[in-house]
């Protein structure tokens, strides 16, 4: 009887167990817990909507990564994306008494996310969520399962979701210039106010450049042209990037059409020429500085400027702290002769 006893005790232990243990939603086959994507070698296109039907695709093309098709794209985001895939690991499953509160939230806001490989099968097909309740990791389903786990990056102590953003302009590549020595064959900077400040600047070797000025400026004598001066300008154009895109701006082509300050042309060693007008940005409430020293109003931002890049397709906010160094003067190339 005593024996009888203790069966049943621990038949009923161990339905209890399993009863909790299903519960808190152990028992889920591996497919539902197979989010990550091992190899980024083989993505060759990833696809994420949102519920709000905005919609990005990232796409592998030529060793280039694109976006929607049209854009290049930014290089870091792409690369954090697909460190991401890889790295995310399940780190629990969804208690059963917070599920259904859960799929309730996740049916109102989610992003879909499809990674293909460079042949065009699917790799791994999800859902995001939210973020989980102690703000670390996000809940995240499988496409065709009803499970939702709590999702993370081991040891990384943040959200994810962030990571799987549909805003086009946050995945366009923010490059202005960029180029490696060797790579620049003229630079040529045009002050519409100031043509005496311009210069034409024609790289002959790596050490060696010819300067000229539209506006043909009177040297003072016991000054020569420094070509370290120019070596070191010329060196200055490498991950030079913008702060934003601003197409949205409801004044955008009205700043796109005015007469820009400064127009800075860049050609490359093939030939290529890029070609880009910077504006000059109107004070308001939010600019850092208001007065001059004579407590003047200012005319305009002196931090930030607009341009106009990728063939004027695309105004982008520039920050002076970045792009002040390029703006040099035709007179800044000389030093005292010795």
């Amino acid at each position: 009887m005593r024996k009888l006893s203790l069966i049943v005790l621990l038949l009923g232990v161990l339905i209890l167990g399993v009863i909790v243990l299903w519960q808190q939603g152990v028992f889920q086959s591996d497919d539902d817990t197979s989010f990550a994507v091992e190899n980024s070698e083989d993505v060759g296109l990833i696809f994420m909507a949102d519920k709000g039907n905005q919609t990005i695709k990232i796409e592998r093309s030529n060793g280039q990564w694109t976006v929607n098709d049209s854009v290049p794209a930014a290089d870091y985001m792409v690369k954090e994306l697909l460190a991401t895939l890889r790295l995310i690991e399940v780190s629990r499953p969804v208690p059963r008494a917070a599920h259904n509160n859960i799929v309730r939230s996740m049916t109102v806001e989610n992003i879909k996310v499809e990674v293909y490989d460079r042949e065009g099968d699917a790799m791994s097909v999800f859902y995001v969520g939210g973020p989980a309740t102690n703000s670390r990791g996000n809940y995240m389903r499988k496409e065709g399962s009803d499970n939702i786990y709590i999702v993370e990056i081991p040891g990384f102590d943040g959200m994810l979701h962030t990571r799987f953003t549909t805003q086009v302009t946050e995945w366009q590549d923010k490059t202005v210039f960029d180029y490696q020595p060797g790579e620049i064959a003229a630079i040529d900077l045009f002050y519409e106010e100031s043509p005496e400040a311009s210069f034409n600047l024609m790289v002959v070797q790596r050490d060696s450049f010819l300067l000229s000025s539209p506006g043909n400026p009177e040297i003072v004598p016991g000054y020569v042209l420094d070509q370290r001066k120019i070596a070191s300008y010329v060196n200055l154009f490498r991950n030079i990037n913008a702060e934003g895109f601003v197409n949205y701006l409801p004044n955008r082509d009205s700043i796109a059409q005015s007469t820009p300050f400064a127009t800075l042309t860049v050609t490359d060693t093939s030939g290529q020429v890029n070609e880009v007008p910077f504006f000059r940005k109107a004070v308001n409430k939010r600019t850092k500085v208001q007065m001059d020293q004579q407590g003047e109003e200012v005319p305009y931002d002196l931090d930030r400027a607009f341009a106009l890049i990728n063939e004027r397709r695309d105004l982008v906010l520039v920050q002076q702290f970045v792009f002040g160094k390029l703006f040099r003067t035709y007179r800044s190339f000389y030093s005292i002769e010795v």
